[in-house]
């Protein structure tokens, strides 16, 4: 009989609180229990998830703040590259090298943070879409842990890897 109560708490979990995935909806409601029953952690300690629209509009918003900060923050590191790539070079030839490769090294992390406000300001328009918080690979809802800690990511924690997965492959491909 316990057997069958684990496998109800599985089932209300999986229709209450997240979406099933593929996995999940192929499951045998047996392998579910026992799932259920060999990772108490999940059961005890599941990670805090907006309940509702209201709860989950409130972290939109402060991952708004958050992508203004960190554009604010990178337009003027932004600024600062530009100045030292702009630099005059000046001295003897082992001066003029350190200084070119230090311009080098400028222009790259420039690149960077080129990308990086590009990857803000197309977050800042999938908020305002209405599209924002939602995995371009699975299309289920970013879990909010990581748009606090990465607000202007388009992956969930599970569409990474399976990105990831996907690029070693086609990297594995070419190489092979």
């Amino acid at each position: 009989m316990p057997r069958a109560k684990a496998q109800k708490t599985t089932t209300d979990k999986t229709t209450t609180e997240t979406k099933p995935t593929r996995a999940t909806k192929t499951a045998k409601p047996a392998v579910a229990a026992v799932k259920a029953v060999a990772t108490p952690k999940e059961e005890t300690a599941p990670a805090p998830r907006p309940k509702s629209t209201a709860d989950r509009k409130k972290l939109y918003e402060e991952c708004r703040k958050k992508l203004l900060k960190a554009k604010e923050d990178h337009l003027s590191h932004f600024d600062q590259k530009r100045a030292a790539i702009s630099e005059h070079i000046h001295g003897d030839d082992g001066d003029v090298a350190n200084a070119s490769e230090e311009q080098d090294f400028a222009v790259v992390r420039r690149e960077n943070l080129l990308q990086l406000l590009a990857e803000i300001e197309y977050a800042m328009e999938r908020l305002d879409a209405g599209t924002y918080g939602v995995c371009e690979e699975t299309e289920e809802l970013i879990e909010a842990e990581r748009l606090l800690a990465i607000p202007w990511t388009r992956l969930s924690l599970d569409g990474a890897i399976a990105r990831e997965k996907e690029q070693k492959e086609l990297s594995r491909r070419r190489v092979g």
